[in-house]
């Protein structure tokens, strides 16, 4: 996988996330905020389906060996999966109400996302890393954390747009 930790760090944030999604032109242009967001969740979804298909195999493989404990964990990983995937499904709000955002503020939104896709792409890595056969229960806890911790924060990115729109902005509409 090309994951985000491997861009040059001389990039600017919209750079590194065009790094691993081509065609992505970030947010600064009003009209295709909602498009750039679609396109940015599309990947995110893409990525997070592969990851499914492997946790799909390790809830096989630890059923045949009778894991109990294992197996509830990677159910509630390949459950936690299809949240992140329901939630990459809706569109942020205010993303396109906003025609000239704060200073620095689509600088942020590029960060954050790039911040996510990084911390998206090591999770899946961590769970490619996960052996089929004999999965330590510490590593598997540790990815059911950090998984509801990347849903928090998907969660936390659908909220955020709606902070910077200008209050006469949103009294005029």
């Amino acid at each position: 996988m090309n994951t985000p930790h491997d861009t040059d760090p001389g990039l600017s944030w919209l750079d590194r996330i065009r790094k691993h999604i081509a065609t992505f032109s970030g947010y600064d242009d009003p009209e295709n905020r909602r498009i750039e967001d679609e396109r940015f969740r599309r990947f995110l979804d893409t990525i997070v389906a592969g990851g499914m298909v492997r946790v799909e195999k390790l809830v096989h493989s630890v059923a045949e060996e009778k894991r109990l404990d294992l197996l509830s964990d990677f159910e509630h990983i390949l459950s936690g999966m299809e949240s992140l995937r329901t939630e990459l499904s809706r569109t942020p709000q205010g993303m396109a109400e906003i025609v000239e955002p704060e200073e620095g503020v689509i600088s942020e939104w590029h960060r954050e996302d790039f911040d996510y896709l990084e911390s998206m792409s090591a999770f899946l890595d961590r769970i490619e890393q996960i052996p089929v056969s004999a999965p330590e229960r510490n590593d598997v806890l540790l990815l059911k954390d950090t998984l509801d911790r990347l849903l928090q924060r998907l969660r936390d990115r659908i909220q955020r747009h709606v902070i910077h729109i200008d209050p006469e902005d949103r009294e005029g509409r």
